[in-house]
């Protein structure tokens, strides 16, 4: 299970997301790199695409207004990656055409 939240490290927060397994303890976490301007207000972007081993595959995390960039999917992709999970709220139709995750190969 993918579960985004914040998290707080060093008084700094995160808009993070937590890759949760079966037994219920945190496999992986990422931090958001691409931060919207609102979350720049409040929020310290990552620096980091990770990816994990799981009997799935290679997995990697990205969120939000990261795959708006295709960087992203770029960077999990020479990391290993076999599936990118991507928590969004996409809010306006036009959102869906400016995502980068279709368009990278």
């Amino acid at each position: 299970m993918l579960v985004p939240n914040v998290e707080e490290v060093d008084s700094k927060l995160y808009p993070a997301s937590f890759l949760i397994g079966p037994e219920g303890d945190v496999l992986m976490s990422y931090r958001k790199v691409h931060l919207f301007s609102d979350e720049r207000m409040w929020a310290t972007a990552g620096s980091e695409y990770p990816v994990m081993d799981t009997p799935y595959g290679r997995i990697g995390i990205m969120m939000g207004y990261d795959g708006m960039f295709p960087e992203a999917a770029s960077c999990l992709g020479i990391n290993g990656a076999d599936v990118i999970l991507w928590p969004a709220r996409l809010q306006d139709r036009k959102e869906r055409t400016l995502i980068a995750v279709p368009r990278r190969r």
